[in-house]
């Protein structure tokens, strides 16, 4: 019942959870809405947008493309499957892109952008605004069992392209396969670089 258009009031009072459909949803927040919000959106392109509001919103985006653009909250955007565009607003948020070629945009504040074994899919994911002075972190703890701090070289590998830099996962025999790049960032020449920046979760 939710499909192809905003949710009202009412709708969204119900639990503050709202699951949408397969088909695709249009959902936008009204102002006036508070409380930790929670959307299931399910398989369809989507497209989320809760800017209006300062709450606490958790948005699993499903399959397909979708759009996500959340408000000032401490919000977790998650993905799932297809190329996805995440952005997080101001707040502390959490992004995760999931399967597929997917655009994360933490906004201001520290931003934390999470990565497992599904993000090694020939797929290169993007954070286009990685700022490690608001604090911001790469959380690849998931894709490193068994990594400490000096043993990170054995797994990551990180290029400086000039413009931008590059995250790879390598495999047991050394040969990388890359799953990130910080767009118009180029602060970290190598891995050591990001280690002594403190930007990495492991």
């Amino acid at each position: 019942m939710f499909a192809d258009r905003a949710f009202t009031l009412s709708e969204l009072l119900a639990h503050y959870q709202v699951s949408g459909t397969e088909s695709g949803d249009n959902i936008s927040l009204p102002s006036h809405l508070n409380g930790d919000l929670s959307f299931d959106l399910k398989g369809g392109a989507d497209s989320f947008n809760s800017t209006n509001i300062s709450s606490n919103v958790t948005v699993d985006a499903g399959d397909g493309d979708d759009y996500v653009l959340t408000g000032s909250g401490n919000d977790t955007l998650i993905g799932g499957a297809g190329n996805d565009s995440l952005y997080g607003g101001a707040g502390n948020d959490t992004l995760i892109g999931g399967v597929g070629r997917d655009i994360l945009h933490g906004g201001s504040g520290a931003d934390t952008f999470v990565f497992d074994l599904i993000n090694i899919d020939g797929n290169i994911d993007e954070i286009r605004d990685f700022n490690v002075s608001d604090g911001d972190l790469i959380d690849v703890s998931s894709l490193l069992d068994g990594a400490n701090q000096d043993s990170l070289a054995d797994f990551l590998e990180v290029t400086n392209t000039g413009g931008s830099v590059t995250i790879g996962l390598k495999d047991g025999n050394g040969v990388g396969t890359d799953f990130l790049v910080l767009s118009n960032w180029n602060s970290a020449n190598n891995l050591d670089d990001l280690i002594a920046m403190n930007a990495l979760i492991i």
